[in-house]
């Protein structure tokens, strides 16, 4: 051991020594080593008690293993600095630390074996790594991915879908609602309650040729109301209007979904909300004129 080793680990001892007894500390935690000159993270560890000073020491020493940790260790020590050793997160649990040891590992740095342009030195995955996404990995991962709903086409899932709109009652609130809205705007052309699709029941307001305001209520226990512009037909030109519609609005609009087959758009406005509570029918009101006035504002020569 050098003598500057030796002074290290005397400072080190005295450091100890001098700190006062505090607040008592969850055990297991996870923390960082990281490059002084940068705050590159070079490794991601778990322990508990004075884990993460033991590295320093490690480099300090003839040690073989773990070759590109230490080396990147004895790098920052020749130019007269000391790794920083920074806890991430305390646990009351080691299962906990190490999940997240993993998850830093590989989807936030991404380990040397599976990323390219990691930093880190890590040798070792961490616990569960096969269930945990790799940096920059977007591809649909069996094991990790939510499993998407079995559809069938002999009629089983709309025949649940219709089944859970007469559960909760959907053709009637949306009925209700019809009525509240030709009380307050009969100038307003409310079409009937359509349930015809039973993912998305609805009542529509005609604003222009090109336009009108739909109300879905899903059947669902929450009862929330949802609230977009759609494309009033779907022929190539009344899509095409659409579109200068909702481009027209600007920053006011989330852009335009499910384009070009059945286009539609919801708002970004404040006071507004693409998704009320059935029973707040002054917040509806209020949105449905908001959404009204929006498009009349645009003065697109639309059919």
């Amino acid at each position: 051991m050098t003598a500057g080793s030796t002074e290290y680990l005397k400072e080190r001892k005295m450091n100890i020594e001098q700190v006062s007894p505090e607040q008592e500390l969850k055990e297991h935690y996870v923390y960082e080593l990281q490059d002084p000159r940068d705050d590159t993270v070079f490794y991601v560890g778990k322990g508990t008690g004075r884990r993460a000073e033991h590295h320093v020491k490690e480099a300090m020493k003839e040690d073989e293993r773990e070759k590109a940790k230490l080396a990147k260790i004895r790098e920052i020590r020749a130019r007269g600095q000391t790794p920083k050793e920074v806890v991430i997160a305390r646990f009351d649990t080691e299962a906990e630390a190490f999940a997240v040891e993993a998850v830093l590992i590989h989807w936030v740095y991404g380990h040397p074996d599976d990323c390219e342009d990691s930093t880190l030195t890590n040798i070792q995955g961490g616990h569960g790594r096969d269930t945990i996404r790799n940096k920059d990995d977007y591809d649909e991962i069996q094991g990790i991915d939510i499993p998407k709903p079995e559809r069938s086409n002999d009629g089983t899932y709309t025949n649940q879908k219709i089944e859970k709109n007469e559960r909760h009652d959907v053709e009637n609130k949306l009925a209700a609602l019809r009525k509240f809205v030709i009380q307050h705007h009969p100038e307003w052309a409310v079409s009937d309650v359509n349930m015809s699709h039973p993912m998305s029941p609805s009542i529509c307001i005609e604003v222009a040729g090109a336009a009108k305001i739909e109300c879905v209520l899903p059947g669902s226990r929450t009862g929330r109301l949802k609230i977009n512009i759609r494309a009033a037909m779907n022929n190539k030109e009344s899509i095409e209007q659409f579109r200068i519609l909702v481009e027209g609005l600007g920053d006011k609009t989330k852009g335009i979904k499910n384009y070009p087959n059945h286009p539609y758009c919801k708002l970004r406005l404040e006071g507004f909300e693409d998704s009320i509570h059935i029973d707040q029918e002054e917040e509806i009101l209020h949105s449905l004129k908001l959404a009204w006035d929006l498009i009349e504002s645009t003065k697109l020569p639309l059919n």
